[in-house]
């Protein structure tokens, strides 16, 4: 992502590929290689630029892009691991549900269990909150978008 050459680009440089924001950038350059294990958010260029880059999973270690090509907050979800990358993720949607047909989905991978969260994370939630009261419409809209995916993968018998 090279902008051409003139005034417009007088901004801050990436510390990584030294290319020249616009001047009209505000905040930290951060170098990004794309979303990694991240749910895709936004189909854009890699490598590319923004003022964050998000933390790594904490359960795998992957790399989940930034805001720009990921998501934040509390819609960062690893899809290796099925894990909610952010003490918000699981404070807001609750652990993901392990069902047959889930698990087949991802090819076998259980999603972890309210236990084996970062205890940063179990506290966000709140001590022994399981997903007990599942109610889809108190997920965020990626979370929701997911769950809407799997009973539609799940109506069509598909596994």
């Amino acid at each position: 992502m090279k902008l051409a050459g003139g005034k417009n680009n007088r901004g801050p440089s990436c510390a990584v590929c030294q290319e020249r924001m616009p001047a009209s950038w505000q905040g930290a350059v951060a170098h990004c290689d794309g979303p990694g294990v991240a749910w895709v958010m936004r189909q854009i260029e890699k490598p590319h630029h923004a003022e964050q880059i998000n933390p790594v999973c904490w359960r795998c270690g992957g790399k989940l892009g930034c805001p720009r090509c990921a998501s934040s907050g509390a819609a960062l979800l690893c899809v290796r691991c099925a894990a909610w990358a952010t003490p918000e993720g699981l404070a807001a949607n609750g652990p993901i549900l392990n069902s047959a047909v889930s698990v087949a989905k991802r090819h076998g991978v259980a999603a972890p269990q309210f236990v084996e969260y970062p205890e940063e994370f179990r506290r966000a939630r709140g001590a022994g909150q399981d997903n007990v009261d599942f109610d889809p419409s108190k997920l965020s809209a990626p979370a929701r978008r997911l769950y809407q995916l799997g009973l539609a993968g799940i109506g069509n018998g598909a596994a």
